[in-house]
């Protein structure tokens, strides 16, 4: 994270990330910066990783696709909304999502509407 003079914030970002095949925890692209934008999403369902859950983190996901969900996984055992990491989340086509993690191993997600 870097200010710039007029101490705006800057966070990492990547673009026109492609999520992976297969709609699995094994197979998701992992993530590696705070703002993410997926714009390839060739089934539905194929799927992102969040970053290990770390207190204080923040990750938000774009997901730029025109109709595909995309299913977002924690890393190794770390829920998302008390869910399941093998589990998952949707996130459906059009939609932004905030993950927050509160303390370790945990993230919750606030979704645009």
């Amino acid at each position: 994270i870097t200010l710039t003079n007029g101490g705006l914030l800057f966070k990492t970002v990547e673009d026109a990330i492609t999520a992976h095949s297969g709609g699995t925890q094994a197979a998701a692209y992992q993530l590696t910066k705070q703002i993410n934008h997926v714009v390839t999403v060739a089934a539905a369902n194929d799927s992102v990783a969040l970053p290990a859950a770390v207190a204080g983190l923040e990750i938000q996901i774009t997901n730029g696709h025109a109709s595909n969900s995309i299913q977002v996984f924690g890393s190794g055992t770390d829920t998302i909304n008390d869910v399941a990491t093998a589990t998952g989340v949707a996130q459906a086509a059009g939609k932004s999502a905030v993950y927050s993690c509160p303390v370790a191993g945990k993230w919750y997600r606030t979704l645009s509407a």
